[in-house]
């Protein structure tokens, strides 16, 4: 490692409908990078604009229904003179974002012109080589999970860094690219996800999670699972996670839920999974264990159809369990 780095990881604006309801929930993405950042001993920042700027509404031009809520450029780029980066990276889950991502690229570059900003995330895994021919401002795309890269990257820099896996870059007037990084097999040795470096009290007092139909405000929400081996047309996340499921360990997951109960004091959960009860076994020894924690468990992303019926009898015993099929 190249000496210690002062990283900042944000989550941009959103877009939506204007009567909609607006969720705002800590984004597990950069939660999770800035957790291995501080496992290697690097100094980081979490902004998350949608939480700052929650009533921050902004009409877009042309779209009479539609709104865009968060931060505004100029607040970020307030926030992150303030820690003085060595690395900038931003995060989006959806393409709509795309143009949040340019706008604040713009004005982070020009705040900080020495300083590299990364973009990551579904969007920019997917289309890399477009964004950094479309944006001049953004240094590098990340493609793949970048729990890892990420790190390794910013630990690279400002040298010869074009061996990061995931890495997409300019050479001249060719934009070049690296294979995605290999998924992460063991999800039990990943850190618990730095929600400390986030305002957890402000999540809880919005109280708009992903299932915003909650009993608490004092919600938190997890992702025990990565990959799905379906392949459905309407569904991205393949595109980013793949088709080889890797989960959690039923006593990892035990542990995660009861770190968020000792230190952030939550009364529901949220499982995030694309394909939570895949692994049967895994579900029901999840809940047997959850059981003695007394919250409610939603399922936001739904289950399977098919979930087998011994699944469905575990779920139905966790108190104030709520699911939907899919």
């Amino acid at each position: 490692m190249r000496g210690k780095k002062r990283v900042v990881l944000i989550f941009p604006r959103m877009i939506g409908a204007k009567d909609q309801i607006r969720r705002a929930q800590p984004p597990l993405g950069i939660c999770s990078i800035a957790a291995v950042l501080e496992q290697r001993g690097h100094e980081v920042m979490l902004v998350d604009s949608v939480l700052e700027g929650y009533e921050d509404l902004t009409p877009l031009e042309n779209e009479p229904n539609l709104v865009e809520y968060g931060l505004s450029d100029d607040a970020v780029v307030s926030r992150t003179l303030q820690f003085d980066p060595d690395v900038i990276g931003i995060s989006a889950l959806f393409s709509s974002q795309a143009s949040a991502v340019f706008s604040l690229s713009r004005a982070l570059k020009k705040a900080h012109p020495g300083v590299p900003v990364v973009f990551g995330g579904i969007h920019a895994s997917t289309n890399g080589k477009s964004v950094l021919s479309e944006e001049p401002s953004i240094d590098f795309v990340l493609a793949g999970e970048s729990d890892h890269s990420f790190p390794d990257l910013v630990e690279r820099l400002p040298g010869d860094c074009y061996g990061t896996p995931g890495l997409v870059w300019r050479e001249g007037k060719r934009v070049r690219m690296n294979s995605k990084p290999p998924f992460i097999r063991d999800m039990d040795a990943l850190p618990f996800p730095a929600w400390h470096l986030l305002d957890m009290e402000k999540y809880f007092e919005i109280g708009m999670p992903h299932n915003p139909f909650i009993t608490s405000n004092r919600v938190g929400c997890i992702m025990t699972s990565r990959g799905c081996p379906e392949r459905c047309y309407f569904c991205s996340s393949s595109e980013y996670f793949g088709h080889s499921y890797r989960a959690m360990s039923a006593g990892r997951v035990v542990g995660l839920v009861r770190h968020m109960v000792d230190r952030f004091g939550i009364r529901e959960l949220q499982i995030e999974d694309d394909s939570f009860t895949l692994n049967a076994t895994r579900v029901i020894e999840i809940c047997k264990e959850l059981k003695e924690f007394k919250i409610r468990i939603t399922l936001p992303n739904a289950i399977r159809a098919d979930a087998p019926v011994d699944t469905e009898k575990r779920l139905q015993d966790v108190p104030g369990h709520a699911r939907g099929r899919g």
